[in-house]
């Protein structure tokens, strides 16, 4: 059998600070080349900004590098410029990660790796296609996360595995296996046990493939020993020094590799195991409704942990699309090196290491260097916008332009309810364009294209919203307490809500505050109602702006946190009516780091996004959303949610699951929360001042 190990170095590390950077190139990086040259073939990869920062400080490793991998002893692996979550970042982004990291290759190296290592392990299927189009042969990716809900024959975690869509190889890491030559090494288990480990998957794969098409063409199974940190052997992150660390790991690392061919397996490169698999079987997907992106080990690594939690991740994520914004804004300046600048600096603030365990000065590095590239980007485009002034050519506007054309609610004319409560009571606002009416706790707002309630008793939740272009049947609202005939499901599901968990476990949700006064506009054929008073909850305040324009409602939540350090925030909440919807091809899609959405059918399927893993990490998974786009819908219709990343960050969390009707027939729960926070083992968010966060829903007909 064929083994491979590779070795992951990040400079970037959250918890490393930059005066450890020489030590680790000169006691731990340079380590991996002495086992290279000593006969362990070994696969090192870097990201492109690690080989900057190498050959600004110890410019002679990367001879060294050079060297080691012409002669056969290591492989390079690729990955990207910076080691940002794909799958959570739009499209072109994404691009320019993949050419800056691969320029840095070119000019460092001498050459681009033919194998890429998915940052963080994190993959969605748009990433396929996009590696494919920078000429990478195969992706490393860790099966355990990969073969979670998918039932392959178990002889495919020893081959390589083709996805049929692209035609990209996949590489597995393991999960399992990285872990446990990690606890050998540092002596959590012995030598023996873990060539007994080795052994048990040597003795499985050959049994395996010795009864597939695979024996017939002298084909070994592969298994992948090593693909995670280079940077925790020789060294410990998150040390105050680099004095007194162990030095025993890379002699231990030796004896342990030095066992394999005692076992009857051989070390090769990672390049030569790809190449040894002249059979890959196909698959078409990895992913599933349930699990839309994968992350390595288990559910509480999940991908929420760069979205939305961390020190600030959601906050570090808005700037980020802030930059974005603006350089979309550039595009067709005459200004391309300073514009390329700004694109590289935002794919390396975009970087994993700066939203998990981040030390001070890395916090701060983020915040000063943002703060430079925002000031940087807004000059570029004022600069142009007065050339441009003086010859008449068209330019960008310096003010950052949210995608969701929310231009409410400051500048308007706001009228008290209260004032004309005589009129209202009386359906009295009269206008061609639409009609306002309150009943005891029920306020309807009717336009000739939607008809929207709401429940004044219940913080202004939506009661129900009708497109009328889909019929008089609601899109989402209220199911009322008793629809499910499960009792697990029996309570009031509302839509259009706010739901906050303190870190003390506490639930605290809009819905307990009645709103009595009531204020609305009408200006340029659009109405828009807000309550007059803000709703408060426990450090936070709440204005809700519902805005209907011809045919699209805008949900607008304006808070202001007061010293809040919230679990979890999740808000823009919607619920589907199941009468509105076919539940046999019920399906959501959304970007997921690439150009085309990718859509999942929901069926029967019961996805719990939303539910804690344990006490401490308060959601499971996300969808990665890279546009702002999420759309449910059936084969007859779509309903579509809308937001700006660049106003607020936030991610689409789905809950699914099939559920009789109190009547005994068959229906469905759906829900989609919003989250702008959530909590894990990293660290607590804080928020204070004022947040704003919209929401531009429509309807279609396919």
């Amino acid at each position: 059998m064929n083994f491979y190990l590779i070795f992951h170095h990040n400079l970037a590390f959250s918890s490393i600070p930059k005066e450890h950077y020489p030590y680790l190139i000169d006691s731990v990086y340079s380590r991996y080349l002495d086992l290279a040259e000593s006969g362990y073939p070994l696969g090192l990869e870097f990201t492109g900004e690690t080989l900057e920062i190498i050959n600004e400080l110890r410019p002679e490793y990367l001879n060294r590098l050079r060297r080691v991998w012409g002669a056969g002893h290591c492989e390079v692996i690729g990955s990207s410029y910076s080691q940002a979550i794909f799958p959570l970042i739009p499209a072109e982004v994404n691009r320019w990660n993949l050419k800056f990291g691969h320029a840095v290759y070119q000019r460092l190296l001498g050459r681009i790796p033919a194998i890429a290592y998915l940052n963080e392990q994190v993959y969605s299927e748009s990433l396929p296609a996009l590696y494919q189009e920078f000429d990478i042969q195969a992706i490393i990716f860790d099966w355990m996360s990969a073969a979670k809900t998918n039932n392959w024959p178990q002889e495919y975690r020893y081959k390589t595995l083709r996805h049929s869509p692209s035609g990209m190889k996949f590489l597995w890491s393991d999960s399992i296996a990285f872990q446990k030559l990690q606890r050998a090494v540092w002596g959590d288990i012995e030598t023996h046990e873990w060539l007994d480990f080795v052994r048990s998957h040597q003795k499985l794969a050959d049994k395996l493939l010795r009864s597939s098409a695979a024996i017939k063409k002298n084909q070994k199974g592969i298994f992948c020993l090593y693909a995670s940190d280079a940077e925790i052997f020789d060294y410990y992150p998150g040390h105050l020094t680099t004095s007194g660390v162990q030095t025993k790991h890379f002699k231990t690392l030796r004896t342990l590799l030095d066992g394999i061919p005692d076992i009857g397996g051989r070390i090769v490169l990672p390049g030569k195991a790809l190449n040894s698999q002249c059979d890959s079987p196909a698959i078409d997907m990895i992913t599933s409704a349930a699990y839309p992106l994968r992350t390595k080990k288990q559910d509480k690594y999940n991908v929420t942990r760069w979205a939305v939690t961390g020190r600030e991740a959601a906050r570090m994520n808005t700037q980020c699309f802030q930059l974005l914004n603006i350089l979309q804004r550039l595009s067709d300046i005459d200004a391309e090196e300073q514009v390329n600048r700004l694109k590289k600096e935002l794919v390396s603030l975009w970087g994993s290491d700066f939203r998990t365990h981040t030390i001070d000065e890395k916090y701060e590095d983020f915040h000063n260097r943002m703060g430079k590239a925002l000031a940087d980007g807004k000059k570029l485009i004022h600069t142009t916008l007065k050339h441009r002034e003086k010859t008449d050519s068209p330019a960008p506007t310096d003010t950052i332009q949210h995608n969701t054309d929310v231009t409410v609610c400051d500048a308007m004319r706001w009228i008290p309810i209260a004032a004309v409560r005589q009129q209202l009571c009386a359906s009295n606002i009269n206008s061609p364009s639409f009609d306002i009416k309150q009943k005891g706790r029920h306020i309807s707002i009717t336009t000739p294209e939607i008809n929207l309630r709401l429940l004044s008793n219940r913080g202004l939740a939506i009661e129900s919203l009708v497109f009328n272009t889909n019929g008089r049947s609601p899109i989402i609202g209220t199911i009322p307490h008793g629809h499910f005939a499960d009792i697990a499901l029996s309570s009031d599901f509302y839509s259009g809500h706010l739901v906050l968990v303190t870190q003390a476990g506490r639930q605290h949700t809009d819905l307990s505050c009645k709103v009595n006064d009531l204020e609305f506009n009408e200006s340029g054929g659009e109405v828009s109602i807000r309550n007059q008073t803000p709703m408060e909850l426990p450090g936070l305040s709440l204005l809700k702006t519902f805005r209907i324009k011809k045919d699209k409602l805008y949900l607008i939540y304006d808070l202001y946190a007061k010293d809040l350090r919230p679990a979890s925030l999740r808000l823009g909440i919607w619920t589907l009516h199941s009468k509105g919807f076919e539940r046999d091809t019920l399906y959501y899609e959304t970007h997921q780091g690439g150009d085309k959405p990718e859509k999942f059918f929901l069926g029967d399927t019961p996805v719990t996004q939303d539910t804690p893993v344990n006490p401490v990490v308060t959601a499971s998974h996300c969808l990665g959303n890279t546009t702002g786009i999420l759309r449910l819908g059936d084969q007859y219709k779509w309903f579509q949610i809308q937001t700006s990343s660049d106003e607020l960050y936030s991610i689409p969390i789905i809950h699914h699951e099939d559920s009789l009707s109190w009547d005994q027939k068959p229906s469905f729960f759906n829900r989609v929360y919003y989250s702008i926070c959530e909590r894990d083992d990293v660290a607590n968010v804080f928020w204070k001042g004022r947040l704003r966060i919209s929401f531009c829903l429509t309807c279609g007909i396919v």
